[in-house]
């Protein structure tokens, strides 16, 4: 009997020190500081093919209205856009991209004009097959495109305008849907001189 009062009370003991560890390990639990946390800031590399870069346009001349006029002579193209925006050049992989932006805005991270050059054909075909609208034929440079609009959801006013140049491997995309979104009066400018110089 006292071998059972022995091995009862050694129970007792251990479930006693059971709850009160577990009691102190939820306790500490709460109220040590939490693990750092790894910094989510920090820019993955960029993959390979791929670089930005700011085009110097401050001292290119300026019109009566504050237009510039922009002439790359690598892909032979040329157009007029407002002095105020910057342009910035990314390559990657097949494509190339100009982007023309408010400095001062970060509304619209794809720039309120991208203008890209499609390094292949097949480039150029898959980008132009990611589209359900067939597009409007139009004719930009002197070359026939294929105006497009694109909306976030339906029922709502385009939120990107573009303009595909099968014959050049050339995008021109204007953003219509951030805040500062170009104007239809800049937009048609801009459109007007755009031209080929090769």
């Amino acid at each position: 009997m006292k071998n059972k009062q022995g091995f009862s009370s050694l129970v007792f003991i251990i479930i006693i020190v059971l709850i009160l560890g577990g009691g102190y390990w939820v306790w500490k639990g709460k109220t040590e500081a939490p693990a750092p946390v790894a910094d989510t800031n920090i820019e993955p590399p960029p993959p390979v093919n791929f670089f930005t870069t700011k085009i110097d346009t401050v001292n290119l001349p300026a019109d009566q209205f504050g237009w510039k006029t922009y002439t790359n002579e690598q892909y032979g193209f040329e157009l007029k856009y407002p002095g105020t925006l910057s342009i910035e050049y990314t390559k990657f992989q097949d494509t190339s991209t100009f982007i023309f932006d408010d400095p001062y805005s970060n509304q619209s991270p794809d720039g309120l004009l991208g203008i890209t050059i499609f390094n292949t054909a097949e480039a150029f075909a898959v980008q132009n097959t990611n589209s359900t609208n067939a597009g409007e034929d139009v004719t930009v440079g002197g070359e026939k495109a294929k105006k497009k609009f694109w909306t976030i959801s339906l029922g709502q006013a385009p939120s990107e305008i573009s303009y595909s140049i099968p014959s050049k491997k050339i995008v021109l995309r204007f953003d219509r849907g951030s805040y500062n979104a170009i104007i239809d009066s800049d937009m048609d400018k801009i459109l007007s001189t755009f031209r080929f110089t090769k």
